[in-house]
């Protein structure tokens, strides 16, 4: 009896979603999700219900108790994604996403929901950006990831990329609607610029460059600062290193993610962090020009030697001419350029006026630095990188198969790139353990799973402007690193061991794991070096 009361009860459910009658299929719904309240394809219908009755808030909960139930289950973390998605919940969504590619770690559709949230979080653009450029070079003939790469190029103003690109997917899709409204946006707006009084435009562009109203060294002090990047504790952290290296009060900071207009009012100097990868800061940034407003810059990374197998190479890289000379532009207009490594610092000199090494630091206020480690038996060995690092993982590729080979009791950990987890396809599924990309306030947790830190990096030089930060990071955690012989490395060169070739990385493990001596020595000495860069 209770078996044909729970199908009548589907079967009236199913004939109310079929008029789109959204009360009375939860109603029914609702009867046999009493009946049977672990089967998951009632839950899901119910979750599936109310986001189509408009209740998203009510349907997450719904897509969560599916997660309870089936957590292994591709289909009820993809579709937990979405929820949180169309709630508008990206951090949870990205999680989500992350732990349904780790099950699925092909499918495209998954690859694309996590690019998409990615891109409406302002510290995973890079990242959301790089998925996408990924997904479009091994499926090119998919028309999703076209749109949303052209889209963002066009809000980014790059508009001859974005046409191509809409231009690519009515090649496969002749008359598909938001391909061709993009051209005609598009059009608009190159037809606008063609009408501007060019001498004006000219005029306009060069003013900042004859009138200047203040000339801030990178020592005065500024009594009121705004300072901008993406919305993360390291962005706050950063800011507050520079601030304290130049002099600058802080307790006058003001950190925003995104600029507004009013905020030329608010302030008499701006400080952008990476701001050639969001557009709202780029805004920002021309707004300072025309306003004649001082401002400084922060980079990370070496843009100028971006490689052309990087992710971004296309979009932030050489491979994209338009976003280089913008990037020039700004950095010779900012009162000062603050790098995070010395080689950065050589990169960039040509470019800009003055340039400042702010070395990096790490949140002393995060109270999981100083959480207990979790016991375990084996030795794991671990990495943090994503798809753009992925080829320095792979250069040591040899030394780690020949170390593990000889060290049944070794695990593997990789957090963030799944194909990097797949090109140890030898490695059993017991010895190797894929987990997702932490988020800033995670990775002392993350550390605290390693007993080594695993850093390479390809002897090219972009590698060779990286920071010393993944080193600093580590020995707050007191985890031993092995880690190639970079500028910024050799300068730390506290906690851990260099590898200078082939080979040193199997020598350098072999040690650590030949016992606990010598692991909790470098780890020590890692975490005294790294008290100097806390940041409170």
């Amino acid at each position: 009896m209770t078996d044909i009361s729970f199908e009548q009860y589907l079967f009236q459910a199913d004939a109310a979603v079929q008029i789109e009658d959204w009360a009375s299929a939860i109603a029914e719904l609702n009867q046999a999700d009493r009946l049977q309240p672990a089967n998951t394809m009632v839950v899901t219908a119910l979750g599936s219900c109310f986001i189509q009755s408009g209740d998203i808030k009510k349907s997450v909960g719904y897509f969560e108790r599916v997660v309870d139930i089936s957590p292994e289950v591709f289909e009820a973390q993809n579709n937990l994604g979405v929820a949180y998605t169309l709630a508008g919940e990206y951090a949870q969504a990205e999680k989500a996403f992350r732990k349904a590619l780790q099950l699925e770690g092909e499918n495209l559709a998954a690859w694309k929901n996590l690019a998409q949230v990615c891109l409406q979080q302002t510290d995973r653009v890079v990242e959301g950006t790089q998925i996408l450029a990924s997904m479009i070079s091994t499926h090119p003939e998919d028309v999703d990831s076209l749109l949303m790469m052209a889209n963002l190029y066009e809000e980014t103003g790059n508009l001859d990329s974005s046409d191509t690109l809409y231009d690519q997917a009515l090649s496969l899709e002749p008359e598909l609607k938001e391909a061709v409204d993009g051209k005609a946006r598009i059009a608009l707006v190159r037809s606008r610029q063609a009408r501007m009084d060019k001498p004006k435009r000219i005029k306009k562009m060069a003013a900042p460059q004859i009138v200047k109203t203040a000339n801030p060294a990178p020592n005065a002090t500024v009594q009121k600062v705004i300072g901008y990047g993406a919305s993360s504790t390291y962005s706050v952290i950063r800011l507050k290193r520079i601030f304290s290296q130049f002099g600058l009060p802080l307790n006058g900071m003001n950190f925003q993610s995104t600029f507004d207009p009013a905020d030329l009012e608010k302030a008499e100097f701006f400080i952008f962090s990476q701001p050639n990868l969001l557009a709202n800061l780029m805004r920002g940034i021309n707004a300072c020009l025309q306003s004649q407003k001082p401002f400084g810059v922060d980079l990370e990374q070496d843009f100028f030697h971006m490689p052309t197998d990087h992710p971004a190479y296309a979009h932030f890289g050489p491979g994209n001419p338009q976003a280089m000379k913008a990037l020039e532009l700004i950095m010779n207009q900012a009162e000062w350029v603050s790098v995070t490594s010395t080689a950065l610092a050589d990169a960039v000199r040509p470019h800009c006026k003055v340039v400042k090494v702010v070395l990096p630091g790490w949140d002393g206020a995060n109270p999981a630095w100083n959480a207990p480690r979790p016991s375990h038996t084996s030795f794991q060995i671990g990495w943090i990188g994503s798809a753009a690092e992925r080829a320095d993982l792979l250069s040591i590729k040899l030394d780690l198969v020949r170390f593990f080979r000889e060290n049944p009791r070794s695990m593997l950990m990789i957090a963030g790139d799944a194909g990097a987890y797949e090109a140890f396809g030898s490695l059993s599924e017991n010895r190797k353990l894929f987990l997702p990309f932490p988020e800033v306030g995670e990775i002392p947790y993350l550390l605290a799973q390693f007993d080594v830190l695993l850093v390479p990096w390809r002897n090219i030089p972009y590698n060779q402007a990286k920071s010393d930060l993944a080193l600093v990071e580590a020995g707050a955690s007191q985890v031993p690193w092995v880690a190639s012989s970079i500028p910024a490395y050799r300068d730390w060169a506290v906690g851990g061991i260099l590898a200078e070739k082939a080979g040193d990385w199997f020598a350098a493990l072999n040690q650590l794991a030949s016992g606990k001596a010598r692991e909790k020595e470098l780890g020590a000495q890692g975490q005294t070096a790294a008290e100097a860069r806390k940041v409170q």
